[in-house]
Parts: structure tokens; sequence; C-alpha cells
């Protein structure tokens, strides 16, 4: 069905509404993020809601996962020649994590994407191989993905007034 990642998609599910190429990387303004950097964002932003459904026995393993691979390899994707830096799309993505159990005791962890940056690949195999290579890459994706309960949802959001 989809592609494990944050979000499977590179600018082109946007394509259609979507308007120029990424902004330039603003200075970093402590306590200001996404939508919110500058201001009350731009009406027209994409706002995506990512939703992983995680196991009750993985949930430190998720989390772990999110902490020690997945924000470094998003932060390396910012490497010197990427079209966006790291710490760019870091300010722009929130990771939320749940207070409770579902009720079929699996856990929800959210990912907003606030806005979706065009241009930038969200898919998370992308970015581990860019980070670590093809088969540590693959490595990370198979331990993050067998932490699911079930496949993760999408939503999409446009900012408005």
């Amino acid at each position: 069905m989809y592609a494990a990642a944050i979000v499977a998609l590179a600018c082109t599910a946007c394509a259609s509404g979507g308007t120029n190429e990424p902004p330039p990387a603003p200075t970093p303004q402590p306590g200001l993020a996404g939508a919110q950097f500058g201001g009350l964002g731009t009406v027209g932003d994409s706002i995506y809601f990512v939703d992983h459904h995680v196991r009750a026995d993985a949930r430190q393993q998720f989390e772990e996962f999110v902490r020690d691979v997945l924000w470094p390899a998003f932060q390396r994707s910012g490497a010197p020649g990427a079209s966006v830096p790291g710490d760019y799309l870091l300010q722009r993505i929130r990771f939320l994590k749940p207070q409770a159990a579902n009720e079929d005791g699996s856990y929800t962890y959210t990912f907003i994407l606030d806005p979706l940056v065009l241009g930038v690949t969200y898919n998370v195999l992308e970015i581990l191989r860019g980070a670590f290579g093809d088969a540590e890459a693959m490595r990370h994706y198979g331990t993050w993905t067998g932490t699911w309960s079930s496949d993760f949802t999408v939503r999409r959001f446009v900012q408005s007034r």
C-alpha cells in the first residue's frame, strides 16, 4: 500500500496547487517552527499529519529509532550540497507521543510536517540511504517497520486564516 516513510511523497503529491521552490533557509528563532515561523504561516501551506501505529511492546524501540537514527539522518540530509538544510527541515517536523493506548492496545505516534517543504523527500528509506548507505539503511528500516502494528496513515490539511 504505502512505502514506509514519514510520508512517502516527494512533492509530486502536492504539485497540483504547489507553488514555487522551497524558500531559502531562514535564521532559526527559538520557539517558532513550521507554519508559525515568522508569523501565522502562509495561507495555502500544506500540512501533513502522519500517524504511525506502534505495538505496545515496541514503543521504546520506535522512540529510540526516531531519536537516534531518524533525526540524525534528517540532519545529515542537509549536508553541504543539499537543496534544503537539515535544520530547516527539522524545524518543520514535530513528533507527538501518545498519552494512552488505542482500543487495540497499540499506540499512535504522529509526525506533523508543518508546512511540507516542496521539492524535498520525506521517504524514510531514501533519507536513511543518503545518511547511512544501502546496507545500514535497510537494517534500520527493517527495525523501524518491525515496530508497527499496522500501516501508517497520512492526513493532509491546508493552512487557512
